[in-house]
């Protein structure tokens, strides 16, 4: 072996053959790491102490505990430890296992590449469970790796790669302690659950949020827990792996396994419902008309947690006695009710009408009572929420002198009392006037992601990639000057874009009228804006600061002439100035405009005024008066 190659091999973590995207590598380097630290090293081996470093190297186990069940493989994390100078690579495949009585075990080491790739594209409504995560965005994919590979990948990528031990059921397992390369591990061997694990078998292809590990084997036990229900058109084969295979089904285990002790933890009632309650809460979706997605719990710490819980009594988790197991019972039915019934959140509340949309994540419909907060006279509305489904409320505003004659330019707030709380939803003004020198917006957020959503709590965008936009009376007449920092990708250098990628598809206007935005996987610098109403709007327009000369492109034909729009592109930060047609206004004067903005090298995109959703990028809308603008004392009139 070439000395490199010994000096990768002692490092904790190796790599494979080909080199993540440079586009999305910081996007993978992160979400590895907590893939790694949230689900590696908790929500697979919960409770198993990283074994102590000593002088031993070579190939050791990477935990002093691990849960087994009957018939089935078993699988150890395991880490390169100590000086492997004079070790062979071939050598470290075979490590020596025996039982607590001697017995020696049959064993194989199989290396997993944690590296990145690209959620794949669904067009709404064809039976799958649509992404969180953008179209194009990097998340965690397992690859096993091959060992013909294997050396010549330590040595050209140190990255991601994690070896484990895959232990083939033996009935000398259940002697309660394994030695592995002289490292004692003891072993928890419990009968197999009952439960359909023919469905491990099928690859569950449902992301469920940003950051998750949607297509890996540690969730295939949600495809097992809702095997009846699930669509099989939305899984593909697990790959053909031995190790993934084994990790998927010894995961899917543990989990019917601790879901089955919930079920007759001591302080349970014989008749309560709450084991059904979380298997909800583990499998729960929700349809956006044609759309599909997941709801699940699914954030790596509350996962660990519950899980740990869960495995109260075993080798993972001990329990002294009945007065533990009832504690535990009562922190699991904690966590089973913390979780959200209902999401609601508003989508549009420009003009005289309110857009609210709630989403009922129960299993049983929810009456609910909407109202406008401290508005005299204003009705009470009921609305009737069902299970699994989003639904939208037009909301009209009550008169102003409802509010005792409060100025419209001031927030006002809808009240929504439902059978789990009440809650308050701030509601912008139905219009901002414009006056001299002009009125500047920078109020960007994230497009809606799970926890955000779930929490009811917009992101605010990354200051390092904001964005501003003024609206002001120039010297030939209205304008947007748009002004914007970025942190662009390697190759998203001023003029270097040849080619139009723009952030949106034309085919879905021309189509459907309606700005559904679609992202170019390569993540553009791009600022798409929406003029008019929601359902019909008059404008959609989308300028690329860095393709060659300052890319316009009017999909409406609306009446912008984009040859008067100036485009200035520096290395870290552009600037657009966009006149506003005639065309754009109403006899009012009025302007309603949406902003989606995307990054180089990213696929997560900001919007403004409000957060929507990543399958349907339509951000609401602001409404500006225009005819409010008087010229300020002693400046020259227009």
């Amino acid at each position: 072996m070439t000395k490199q190659c010994q000096q990768l091999m002692a490092l904790p973590s190796v790599s494979i053959d080909r080199p993540p995207d440079p586009r999305c590598l910081s996007v993978v380097f992160s979400l590895v790491t907590t893939f790694l630290s949230a689900v590696l090293g908790s929500v697979i081996w919960p409770a198993c102490a990283v074994a102590a470093e000593d002088a031993r190297s070579g190939l050791l186990p990477a935990v002093d505990a691990a849960l087994a069940f009957e018939h089935t493989p078993v699988v150890i994390p395991a880490r390169l430890t100590g000086d492997v100078e004079d070790q062979d690579l071939l050598n470290l495949m075979a490590p020596e296992v025996r039982s607590t009585l001697g017995h020696p075990l049959a064993a194989s080491v199989a290396w997993l590449y944690i590296g990145s790739g690209s959620v794949p594209q669904r067009p709404p409504g064809d039976g799958t469970v649509t992404a969180w995560t953008h179209v194009g965005e990097a998340e965690p994919v397992l690859t096993e790796v091959a060992i013909p590979e294997l050396e010549d990948s330590l040595a050209r990528f140190p990255s991601q790669i994690r070896p484990f031990i895959l232990i083939p059921w033996d009935t000398h397992l259940a002697e309660g302690a394994l030695t592995v390369n002289g490292r004692v591990v003891r072993i928890d061997v419990q009968p197999a659950p009952a439960g359909d694990l023919g469905a491990v078998g099928d690859w569950l292809d449902y992301p469920g949020s940003v950051g998750g590990v949607s297509r890996t084997p540690f969730e295939a036990f949600r495809r097992t827990l809702m095997y009846d229900q699930a669509d099989p058109a939305a899984n593909a084969r697990m790959p053909d792996s031995a190790l993934i295979q084994a990790l998927a089904r010894q995961n899917t285990q543990r989990w019917l396994f601790g879901l089955g002790q919930f079920a007759h933890m001591p302080g349970l009632t014989p008749n309560s419902s709450l084991s059904d309650d979380l298997t909800h809460v583990l499998t729960r979706q929700c349809n956006d008309g044609p759309v599909r997605f997941a709801t699940w719990l699914n954030q790596p710490a509350r996962m660990s947690q519950l899980e740990l819980l869960l495995l109260a009594g075993t080798v993972l988790n001990p329990a002294d006695d009945d007065a533990d197991l009832t504690a535990t019972a009562s922190a699991i039915a904690a966590m089973i009710s913390s979780e959200p019934n209902i999401v609601f959140w508003i989508e549009s509340d420009h003009g005289q009408t309110v857009q609210l949309a709630a989403a009922n994540l129960s299993q049983r419909i929810a009456e609910c009572e909407v109202s406008w907060e401290s508005a005299v006279g204003s009705p009470v509305r009921s609305w009737f929420l069902s299970p699994g489904q989003i639904e939208r409320m037009s909301l009209p505003r009550p008169d102003p002198d409802a509010f005792g004659g409060a100025s419209a330019t001031q927030a006002q707030v809808i009240r929504i009392s439902h059978p789990w709380d009440t809650i308050s939803l701030g509601i912008d003004p139905p219009q901002l006037p414009v006056r001299p020198p002009g009125l500047t917006i920078a109020r960007f957020v994230s497009a809606w992601r799970q926890p955000s959503w779930l929490a009811g709590r917009p992101i605010v965008a990354d200051e390092n990639r904001g964005t501003s936009v003024a609206i002001q009376l120039g010297p030939d007449g209205w304008e947007l000057i748009v002004t914007a920092t970025a942190v662009l990708a390697g190759s998203s250098t001023p003029g270097d874009r040849t080619e139009s990628s723009s952030g949106l598809r034309p085919t879905d206007v021309q189509n459907t009228g309606l700005p559904v935005i679609g992202l170019d996987p390569a993540g553009v610098e791009s600022l798409t804006l929406i003029v008019g109403p929601i359902e019909a709007p008059i404008a959609v327009t989308t300028f690329e600061p860095y393709a060659q000369g300052g890319r316009c492109i009017d999909w409406l034909d609306s009446g912008l002439d984009v040859t008067e729009v100036q485009v200035r592109a520096e290395a870290g930060h552009w600037a657009v100035r966009i006149p506003i047609p005639a065309e754009w206004l109403n006899e009012r004067q009025v302007l309603d405009i949406g902003f989606v903005r995307s990054h180089a090298g990213l696929s997560s995109v900001d919007v403004f005024p409000r957060p929507c959703f990543p399958w349907h990028l339509d951000p609401g809308r602001m409404r500006f008066d225009l005819s409010q603008w008087e010229p300020m004392p002693g400046a020259a009139s227009e």
